[in-house]
């Protein structure tokens, strides 16, 4: 075996089969359950519904925010970005 390198598992662009009927299945309900949360943004009983519902959409539409973390214990700060 060559040393680091990746041995076994899918190829590179390969779907990931035990995940796509899944996904199929869910695909299925997309439209409608954004239909909802776009109305729960605009009309929910309460704000937290409202943003709640907002921020879903504009992380499906924008992707979310990045996160930054200042890390302390060296000469200059290390900034460590997280990506969720």
């Amino acid at each position: 075996m060559a040393e680091g390198r990746k041995t076994g598992g899918r190829t590179k662009g390969v779907p990931n089969k035990v995940t796509a009927d899944v996904r199929a299945m869910a695909g299925q309900y997309g439209p409608e359950v954004l239909e909802r949360l776009a109305w729960l943004a605009l009309n929910g009983e309460s704000h937290e519904v409202q943003v709640s519902a907002g921020k879903e959409i504009l992380d499906r539409a924008y992707g979310k925010a990045k996160q930054v973390t200042e890390i302390e214990g060296g000469p200059a700060p290390v900034y460590q970005v997280v990506i969720t």
